[in-house]
């Protein structure tokens, strides 16, 4: 029976909230209409990460998506129900623990910081890499702004939900009812947090892989054996228009790593996928990922519009439907099962796993923190696929991953 459900908004984030249960045995659904079923819970893995795919929604929209997911959750008899939230408060992060907290009643319990990434809540502030988060580059995302830097302040953007502010140390009121935000600047803290909440049961806690670290040592997980990552050469698609990841892919080409472009209008053509140049860069890029321990694939191109408005929802499904193909394409031409996709981009992700029908992932192991390494199936053949948001890690991280995954050289 699943004793856990993880509920993401999307699939980024459901593996890198999942991969602290991986010694426990995880099951991910990522396609948010592929399940699971209240008699799927049941007998499931004890762990269970759906992605809801609820990042783009309305609140309304993105309400009922989870709402349904958690009443899953209690006809079953779950445990924990954990709302897996993005780590710089992008998304509906109000309105989703609103709804799970409605379904299951008493207090939501929301601990956003991730100290290992540099996210910390403090005052009731949330920090990224010590800029209030309103005020970072999270707050000029060009899709999905936070607006806000104050925890409270983003969640009555999108509930009425009673919130109260619960210092370090400290617990929420005992009779309080409602979303308690965590303050928590270091992960030790995070894990005291956790600790003193799974003593009850059921519980709705809600955070990101810095809470679920925590919630997994606090269940015994992280005492199990984790089985060690396979080698091979590492094949980068960046998808995303963060500046962190694009200056992933310019560190990574300025090691020597070789690099293919994928334009703006590529992205946004629908019969692009369908060229001669398409087939040509996958079988080039595959060529190499056979070939070399690194190879990048930059396709961060973006145009900000004169009025600063984010593109049509229907643009952003064309980018991510022509880059996950492009993905798809790469791993058919690649030569074997050894080596990794990386994809950066949540969405970019989504649409390579939509294009290879594959109902769930299975979880290899993390690389590095908030990198995760995974098993697809495309058409029947393994492919390892690892995952990332696009909003961190250090201009080197490319090269460290393939460095970390190098296939054994002979001698």
């Amino acid at each position: 029976m699943t004793e856990l459900l993880l509920i993401a908004d999307d699939l980024t984030g459901a593996l890198d909230g999942a991969v602290a249960f991986v010694a426990a045995g995880v099951e991910v659904y990522p396609l948010a209409g592929a399940g699971p079923s209240a008699d799927e819970l049941r007998c499931g893995a004890r762990v269970v990460a759906v992605n809801a795919a609820t990042r783009h929604l309305t609140p309304e929209d993105a309400s009922s998506a989870v709402s349904k997911l958690v009443c899953a959750a209690r006809e079953a008899g779950v445990r924990v129900v954990f709302k897996k939230t993005d780590s710089a408060l992008r998304g509906n992060v109000g309105a989703e623990l609103a709804a799970a907290r409605d379904v299951l009643g008493g207090t939501a319990h929301f601990v956003p910081a991730y100290p290992g990434l540099g996210r910390v809540t403090r005052g009731g502030v949330h920090y990224v890499d010590g800029v209030p988060v309103g005020e970072s580059s999270f707050g000029r995302d060009p899709f999905e702004p936070v607006r806000h830097s104050a925890v409270r302040d983003v969640i009555a953007s999108q509930t009425a939900t009673a919130t109260c502010t619960v210092a370090a140390g400290e617990e929420a009121p005992a009779a309080f009812e409602g979303i308690a935000a965590y303050d928590a600047t270091t992960q030790d803290e995070v894990d005291a947090i956790a600790g003193r909440l799974l003593a009850d049961a059921p519980v709705l806690v809600a955070g990101c892989a810095g809470l679920a670290a925590g919630v997994a040592r606090a269940l015994g997980v992280s005492e199990l054996p984790v089985p060690e990552l396979p080698s091979g050469n590492v094949a980068a698609l960046c998808g995303s228009v963060n500046p962190a990841s694009i200056a992933q892919c310019a560190f990574a080409t300025a090691a020597g790593a070789p690099q293919w472009v994928v334009t703006e209008d590529q992205k946004k053509d629908a019969r692009w996928a369908d060229s001669p140049e398409f087939s040509e860069l996958a079988h080039a890029v595959a060529g190499s990922w056979d070939a070399r321990p690194l190879t990048v694939v930059d396709a961060s191109a973006y145009t900000p519009a004169p009025d600063g408005a984010a593109p049509a929802p229907a643009v952003r499904d064309q980018v991510a439907a022509n880059l996950g193909a492009l993905a798809l394409a790469v791993a058919r031409v690649h030569a074997g099962q050894d080596g990794y996709l990386f994809v950066m981009g949540g969405d970019v992700l989504l649409a390579l796993v939509e294009a290879a029908r594959a109902r769930t992932l299975k979880i290899l192991g993390e690389v590095t923190t908030g990198v995760v390494a995974n098993e697809l199936l495309v058409d029947g053949v393994r492919v390892n696929v690892i995952s990332k948001s696009g909003g961190f890690g250090e201009r080197d991280l490319f090269q460290w991953v393939s460095e970390r995954l190098a296939a054994p050289r002979a001698v």
